[in-house]
C-alpha cells in the first residue's frame, strides 16, 4: 500500500510486487484528471533515510521501490507526485492585435526555466491568462 501526495491532497493506491510504472501514472492520472503521465515524475521516499527522495523511472524502480520496503518491514510507501522540471517549459507569449480581423493572434516561442525556477512557470500562465482576457 502506498500513500500517494501532490500538494495538500494524498490517496490510497495498491502497490504489489508485479505493479507497473503505467499502472501508478494511470492511477495518479485517473484520480487527478488535470494530470498527464508527461508533465509529472513520481517519487517515493527510502524508509529510515531522513526524507531521501528516488524518482521512479522504470518498472525496475517499481519493483526495487516494492522490495526495499518489505526487505525493511516498512508498512507503507510513501511517494510524492511533482511536476517535471524537465519537460516544465514556459511561453513567452506574443499577442498581435494589430491587422486581424479575428481578434488577438497568439504566438508561442519556447523558453525553458530553471529547474529552481519553477514557480516562475505559475507566474507566466498568470500573465498569459490575464493577457488574452
Amino acid at each position: 500500500m502506498a500513500i500517494c501526495c501532490y500538494g495538500s491532497e494524498a490517496v490510497i493506491i495498491s502497490i504489489c510486487e508485479d505493479t507497473t510504472l503505467d499502472q501508478i501514472f494511470k492511477e495518479i492520472v485517473e484520480r487527478w484528471r488535470h494530470l498527464s503521465s508527461t508533465m509529472i515524475e513520481i517519487k517515493f521516499y527510502i524508509p529510515n533515510k531522513s526524507r531521501m527522495l528516488v524518482t521512479l523511472m522504470s518498472d525496475k524502480d517499481v519493483h526495487n521501490m516494492h522490495q526495499i520496503h518489505v526487505n525493511l518491514n516498512a508498512a507503507v510507501i510513501e511517494m510524492v507526485v511533482t511536476h517535471s522540471p524537465s519537460l516544465i517549459e514556459a511561453a513567452d507569449v506574443v499577442i498581435n492585435t494589430s491587422g486581424s480581423s479575428h481578434g488577438a493572434e497568439i504566438s508561442w516561442r519556447s523558453k525553458n526555466i530553471s529547474k529552481s525556477s519553477s514557480s516562475n512557470f505559475v507566474q507566466v500562465v498568470e500573465e498569459t491568462r490575464a493577457a488574452i482576457e
